[in-house]
């Protein structure tokens, strides 16, 4: 009687970690869809709150290489950043990832100044608002972007 006790969760263990591998694939497959399908409209893929974004330029070099995936959050209060976040926003139809430098309080509202990590930047021209952050940044993902071009 106690070897078909045993051989019952054997199976049932078996079964469960089948059932949660399968999940898994799924759910990876179901999310590489969506994220195939926002890029082919020009979107910015989303996925339960988290954003990817491919970075095109050095301006955060050496901290982000270029052609790097980066995983971003959409923010809950854009106007709590801190110095040190890293952010993306849109500037002149730009879309731009940078570090926050400066915070700045002015008259009850919140601005911040951004820079790229490479050394060769400076400050950013333009006093970034909050309403202009689409994501503060998460995790470099570890592969990177390459089109047919590359």
């Amino acid at each position: 009687a106690v070897v078909k006790v045993f051989q019952f969760f054997d199976r049932s263990i078996g079964q469960r970690d089948n059932l949660a591998g399968v999940l898994i694939i799924a759910f990876l497959f179901i999310t590489w869809l969506q994220v195939e399908d926002a890029r082919s409209r020009g979107e910015v893929p989303t996925v339960c709150g988290y954003q990817i974004y491919e970075v095109k330029t050095g301006s955060m070099v050496p901290t982000i290489p270029v052609k790097s995936l980066i995983l971003s959050r959409i923010p809950k209060d854009a106007a709590k950043l801190a110095v040190g976040d890293i952010v993306t926003f849109q500037d002149n139809g730009v879309t731009i990832t940078h570090r926050i430098v400066e915070v700045i309080q002015e008259k009850g509202a919140i601005g911040y100044r951004t820079k790229g990590d490479n050394p060769a930047n400076s400050v950013d021209p333009n006093v970034l608002t909050p309403d202009r952050i689409q994501a503060v940044y998460v995790m470099k993902l570890p592969f990177r972007f390459t089109s047919e071009s590359d």
